[in-house]
């Protein structure tokens, strides 16, 4: 499960804030972030994607993301862990390295589900898409 923030909690008002929630299907065998948490957890892949006929009658759309280079930490805890991963992402680590964000969401990459952990507990990956500057 990816979640990706579209906007900027401490900048943009709650009732504004957009946030998309998808299931990645990684395309190769434990390549790659995506493939390394597929197979942790007992998966194989690739797992067969579904195209767009099945989802859009369903109200769901496809994007797809090729390979791109992401700057990533690993965080378990609860929302005060979430915010300082991702503060420490952009206001500590991008800035004292050769690399900006690329134009693409940021991401949290779920290694476990709340239904797995609770609700007020998150283990993910955050993610910024970045390229060198």
């Amino acid at each position: 499960v990816i979640g990706m923030s579209l906007d900027d909690p401490s900048i943009t008002p709650s009732e504004n804030c957009r946030y998309d929630l998808g299931i990645a299907f990684p395309k190769q065998t434990g390549e790659g972030m995506l493939g390394e948490i597929v197979c942790s957890r007992g998966r194989s892949v690739p797992v067969a994607c579904p195209d767009a006929s099945e989802c859009e009658p369903r109200g769901f759309s496809i994007r797809d993301f090729k390979s791109q280079e992401i700057a990533a930490i690993h965080c378990a805890g609860d929302l005060g862990q979430m915010a300082r991963a991702w503060q420490y992402l952009y206001r500590i680590w991008l800035p004292s390295v050769a690399f900006e964000p690329a134009d693409l969401p940021a991401m949290e990459v779920f290694v476990r589900l709340p239904e797995e952990i609770g609700w007020m507990t998150f283990d993910l990956q955050a993610c910024i898409p970045v390229v060198p500057l």
